[in-house]
């Protein structure tokens, strides 16, 4: 019994040794975050980049970066890339910094302040980060309604067209109409207001937002500037559009 024991723990020691069963697995290869080199102002780093180009490639190369500012405008290249812009007086453009959320006008809104971190590029076009995450987000100062609250708001007060121009509004409702969607075409979510007034709801065709699988009778929550110029008794205008995230 115990030779016939011993043979059968013999033979499995050999076979895992055959296969290389029995021993410590090699140790996963975690990649490091890169090291933050610095942690500033988006003027601040605007100036650094500016002053001196080739220094400021040397400081800021190979780790991350940390800028915080007030968030100017958010855009998506032709790709659906999205990008923030961080106001700086001295320039139009700001500080750009390009990240892989897609969602990135669901979750932030001109005026807001933002610190956010990300790789300085190596090549530089104006001043810009790459890869860029957002760290730390304030209050972001945005009118929040119901698609009938503020149907009821336009029905009872004749100036809130002038009092919500250009302002940015959350606002949720259920859709009721759907349409576009098509390559390089706009899609438009209808919210139902109530009274007669339905809430237009326009995503860029470059930045659809997350609306690309959304349909009629589900409630959503949409980020939007209000866009008076288009706005009329029976519809309300939102434009440049995202389905807004869980901390908005």
């Amino acid at each position: 019994m115990f030779v016939r024991l011993f043979r059968g723990s013999l033979f499995l020691g050999l076979a895992l040794a055959a296969t290389g069963c029995g021993k410590s697995a090699p140790a996963a290869v975690v990649q490091a975050e890169p090291a933050t080199r610095a942690s500033m102002t988006a003027e601040a780093f605007f100036a650094e980049c500016i002053a001196d180009s080739a220094e400021a490639a040397k400081k800021f190369a190979g780790g991350s970066v940390e800028v915080a500012g007030v968030v100017q405008s958010i855009e998506a290249t032709l790709s659906g890339e999205s990008f923030v812009s961080l106001g700086v007086p001295e320039s139009p453009a700001g500080v750009v910094c390009y990240t892989k959320d897609k969602n990135l006008r669901g979750r932030l809104i001109p005026g807001q302040t933002v610190k956010l971190r990300g790789k300085y590029p190596e090549t530089q076009e104006g001043v810009t980060l790459v890869e860029c995450v957002v760290v730390e987000m304030g209050e972001h100062g945005a009118i929040v309604r119901t698609a009938e609250t503020l149907a009821d708001e336009f029905g009872s007060d004749k100036l809130a067209r002038e009092r919500l121009a250009d302002r940015y509004m959350v606002v949720t409702g259920v859709i009721s109409g759907r349409t576009g969607g098509d390559e390089n075409e706009p899609i438009h979510l209808v919210l139902a207001g109530g009274k007669g007034v339905r809430i237009d709801c326009g995503f860029s065709p470059f930045d659809r937002g997350g609306s690309q699988d959304l349909k009629p009778g589900r409630t959503v929550r949409v980020v939007g500037k209000f866009w008076a110029d288009e706005t009329s008794d029976e519809c309300i205008c939102l434009r440049m559009c995202s389905i807004a995230a869980d901390e908005l």
